[in-house]
């Protein structure tokens, strides 16, 4: 626990960050118990959640060409469950398949590049109120 000794700063650190995370898992749970289907899916699962941002990074930078393989060494997944997710991707018109050089490649469709920049934004509004909690108890906390 060196890096806790007098090192206040550190440990508000992680503190902020563990309730980010814990506000994040709210947010999550709220997608589910509101029926987004597509948030709730992206979320039902870490590999799932990570195909879900490579499709979205595929959708904003046409240079990235993904395929159920490529995405499937990078995470360190079978290229049969990669295959799987994006198919039902497809099939919700979450991602759309395309070919460049006669070659297959996945990205995401608008609906799900709108969806993740939603999530984005919450993201900000949560990390924001909590910089303004942390700045208003240090403030607090020196006028003490």
């Amino acid at each position: 626990m060196e890096r806790l000794k007098g090192n206040n700063q550190f440990k508000n650190y992680v503190l902020n960050n563990i309730k980010l995370e814990k506000q994040m898992h709210n947010r999550r749970q709220t997608f589910i118990e509101k029926g987004d289907k597509l948030k709730a899916y992206f979320n039902a699962t870490p590999t799932k959640n990570i195909i879900g941002k490579y499709l979205v990074e595929a959708k904003l930078d046409v240079n990235l060409l993904y395929t159920c393989s490529s995405i499937a060494i990078q995470i360190n997944a079978s290229r049969t469950a990669v295959c799987k997710i994006a198919q039902e991707c497809v099939d919700a018109e979450w991602a759309e398949y395309y070919y460049y050089n006669e070659k297959r490649y996945i990205r995401a469709s608008v609906t799900h590049l709108i969806s993740y920049f939603d999530y984005c934004e919450d993201l900000v509004k949560i990390r924001n109120e909590l910089v303004t909690e942390y700045c208003m108890s240090k403030k607090i906390s020196e006028n003490l």
